[in-house]
């Protein structure tokens, strides 16, 4: 018998290197825009563990529920040349990352860290500095035993 820790499937994210034309088309396929953002500072720069971090963000919902997250890196570039792991998974084209809902935040971390994985910036909070959509909740970024990026959030 498992855990029941996860509580649903928050979204998945692709980093483009053009966000507006990537807007048009997921819109074009049936997305609904519900935000979007120049998100930078403290927030962002911890949770991606990048210094410097300035992304564009949109946010479009689909008719079944599902959510898309389209991420443009104003800074670094998306073609960041660099040996370290973590901070080329922030900054790649393609697949960025799942984002999960979980019912306790601490107890995933260990989870995945117990697993082999490990955790990519720190634990933060947005909020109404960071994006008029910030919703109350706590964030991390973690690479999965098998090298993915994942996203968890606990909602508060």
């Amino acid at each position: 018998m498992g855990c029941e820790l996860i509580e649903n499937f928050r979204h998945i994210a692709f980093c483009v290197e053009d966000i507006d034309t990537a807007t048009v088309f997921y819109k074009e396929l049936g997305g609904t825009l519900v935000s979007s953002d120049l998100e930078e500072g403290v927030f962002i720069e911890s949770l991606l563990g990048v210094p410097g971090v300035i992304i564009k963000t949109c946010k479009l919902h689909f008719k079944g529920g599902e959510r898309l997250e389209l991420m443009e890196f104003v800074a670094p570039q998306n073609k960041l040349d660099s040996e370290s792991m973590p901070q080329t998974l922030m900054t790649k084209t393609g697949l960025h990352h799942i984002a999960f809902t979980v019912d306790n935040l601490e107890v995933a971390i260990n989870i995945v860290i117990g697993h082999g994985g490990k955790v990519v910036g720190s634990v933060v909070r947005p909020d109404s500095e960071h994006s008029v959509h910030a919703v109350r909740s706590k964030h991390v970024y973690m690479i999965d035993p098998f090298g993915s990026l994942l996203h968890l959030a606990e909602d508060i």
